[in-house]
């Protein structure tokens, strides 16, 4: 006789008593026992509908999994990133005045704005195949192009976008920055520098005045945090690069480099790698960069009526908080059972000439333009 599944509740038969013989019946044969035999039969049979019908009501109801197709599933692919903006909005909910004053010198301050915790990956996912990894626009190609730029980076992010470039050091300067970084926060080898020393500096409390030296130390443990966890993260878990540590050196002028630039180059890079996976039918696995970045820069240029944010003169990031993002983003999906991700577009974009990614001078009213589909992955 059929098992039934645990989880499933089958609806009850007056005659499943039957499905063993009674005491005292005829078991060797005879219409008696056939008679028994036959409508255990059926109530094996009708559980065993039942069960199906429950499997495939459940199967249907699973969004996640299943298509739009009948009876075809969709598993959509795991999506990993080390962006995780909850830590950053965690520490800055509780660094002292000092501290976040010295944020405020080094021009980060926009960041000290941001309220979200969560990252809808998937969603980053299908926005960065529509980005150009060599000029860094959307929807490249299109009538609807929009350009990102440095300036926009700036503005969605509150970094800084100045004229100082951001260069690596070159290999003989490895061991002279790596060395400095040792002396800056007192460690016998670079190795020593982790994630975990530099945000124990970084929650530091103080209830006197901090001299140059814990400044220094502070600034300049802030931007490996930030970058490291959240603009541009790598694939290997809380690895600290030395890519960008030749500015660190000159921490004072911090404010002076473009790191909007950085970042946007972080993504770019992330972009291209991306869709070189998908294209070669890869494993899409970890993304790089600032995933959020592209995600708010796309969430601005769409037409939400009065539910559209309005514009304060702080950075872009702290407009957002994470119930908004994942209601716009559920206003734009168009196909939540796609293969590898859902598709996007169904809201309106609006016209890139008069809504300009420019948070201190508003232009008003916007006409909407419906976004190209057309590279729906």
């Amino acid at each position: 006789m059929a098992t039934m599944n645990n989880t499933l509740s089958a609806p009850i038969l007056r005659d499943t008593h039957l499905c063993s013989p009674a005491a005292g019946a005829n078991v060797s044969g005879g219409s008696g026992s056939s008679s028994v035999l036959t409508r255990a039969l059926h109530a094996a049979r009708a559980r065993k509908m039942y069960q199906q019908k429950q499997l495939a009501g459940i199967a249907v109801s699973n969004s996640k999994k299943t298509s739009g197709i009948k009876g075809k599933k969709v598993v959509q692919e795991k999506i990993y990133t080390r962006c995780t903006p909850a830590i950053l909005s965690d520490l800055f909910s509780d660094i002292g005045d000092q501290q976040k004053e010295l944020v405020r010198q080094m021009g980060f301050d926009g960041l000290l704005s941001m309220r979200l915790t969560k990252l809808n990956k998937q969603f980053g996912a299908w926005i960065l195949c529509k980005l150009d990894p060599s000029s860094g626009n959307l929807f490249a190609g299109s009538k609807h192009e929009i350009c990102l730029t440095c300036e926009d980076v700036s503005l969605l992010l509150g970094i800084p976008c100045g004229r100082k470039q951001i260069l690596p050091a070159i290999k003989n300067e490895v061991k002279d920055v790596k060395a400095y970084m040792c002396e800056i926060f007192e460690k016998d080898s670079f190795d020593g520098i982790t994630i975990a020393t530099i945000q124990r500096i970084l929650e530091k409390k103080f209830t006197r005045t901090m001299t140059v030296h814990e400044q220094i130390v502070f600034k300049t443990a802030f931007i490996i945090f930030v970058v490291t966890k959240f603009l541009a993260p790598q694939s290997v878990n809380n690895h600290i690069s030395i890519r960008y540590m030749k500015a660190l050196v000159d921490v004072e002028n911090i404010h002076k480099y473009n790191w909007a630039e950085f970042v946007l180059h972080e993504i770019k890079d992330a972009a291209a790698a991306l869709q070189d996976k998908i294209r070669h039918r890869k494993s899409i696995g970890y993304i790089n960069g600032c995933i959020i970045l592209p995600e708010l820069f796309y969430l601005h240029h769409l037409d939400f009526g009065t539910d559209t944010p309005g514009h304060e003169n702080i950075s872009r990031i702290g407009v957002y908080n994470d119930s908004m993002i994942a209601e716009f983003i559920d206003r734009d999906v168009i196909l939540k059972n796609r293969k590898p991700f859902p598709a996007y577009g169904k809201m309106k974009l609006r016209n890139r000439h008069v809504e300009k990614c420019n948070l201190g001078h508003p232009t008003g009213a916007t006409e909407a333009a419906h976004v190209n589909r057309s590279f729906d992955t």
